[in-house]
């Protein structure tokens, strides 16, 4: 054991003596300044001129001139283009022929007086026997100026002496004629005697043979608001 020692003993004191440590520099505490960043360029508009603006001008009013409006001052009434009316005027001293009974009807005024107005004549009527007819009447509500006025139809019956009805028919417009117009304002004469013919009814097609004797004429009178009058005459043949 001594010797090992010794020998480990020589062997440390014997050789170089190692070399004493580098000193290190001490680490600087300030950190090396930040590369400067060259600026960046800035890049300046170039100067442009302007650019113009237009400005719309308004657009000029053109003046139109209007011609004033001519306005009357007093318009004329239009015009009314009528019907004309067809009135008869039975001929001078045409007589009234009386009736066989009191004419009757309905309805009647506060003085029992019929509505209807109506009269029957003849201007060649002769009670003792006649050889032409031409019956007309005359009709209008009472208080009305003209014929026809509120009337609506006028019916004849005509019956023979053996009470056979021989002729009928209705007028619906002043002149009430029994046998229609002859124009546009007079009425028919029928010439009568035995032998001849009624003119067709408004029912038939051909009118039948006249005889001589008394005969009857029935005249029913209609107005326009259900108004009736109604009255029988008597008339000859010869």
């Amino acid at each position: 054991m001594v010797v090992g020692l010794l020998f480990m003993l020589t062997a440390c004191g014997s050789g170089t003596p190692p070399a004493p440590p580098t000193p290190v520099p001490p680490t600087p505490t300030t950190a090396p300044p930040s590369p400067t960043t060259a600026p960046s360029a800035t890049l300046r508009p170039t100067s442009l001129p302007p650019t113009a603006t237009t400005v719309s001008s308004p657009p000029t009013a053109t003046r139109t001139r209007i011609p004033p409006t001519t306005v009357p001052t007093n318009p004329p009434p239009t015009a009314t283009t009528r019907a004309p009316t067809r009135t008869a005027t039975p001929a001078a001293g045409a007589p009234d022929i009386p009736s066989k009974f009191p004419p009757d009807g309905n309805p009647k005024d506060n003085q029992g007086r019929l509505l209807i107005q109506a009269s029957l004549v003849d201007r060649g009527f002769q009670p003792t026997g006649m050889t032409a007819l031409t019956f007309q009447v005359l009709a209008r509500l009472r208080g009305q100026p003209k014929d026809g006025d509120g009337i609506q139809s006028v019916t004849f019956l005509i019956n023979d002496a053996q009470g056979q009805s021989v002729y009928e028919h209705t007028e619906n417009s002043p002149p009430y004629c029994a046998f229609q117009e002859s124009s546009g304002t007079t009425c028919r004469t029928l010439p009568a005697r035995a032998g001849l013919t009624w003119r067709a009814s408004d029912n038939a097609s051909a009118g039948q043979r006249m005889s001589n004797g008394v005969h009857t004429l029935q005249v029913n009178i209609s107005g326009k608001q259900d108004e009736f009058w109604t009255a029988t005459f008597e008339f000859r043949i010869r």
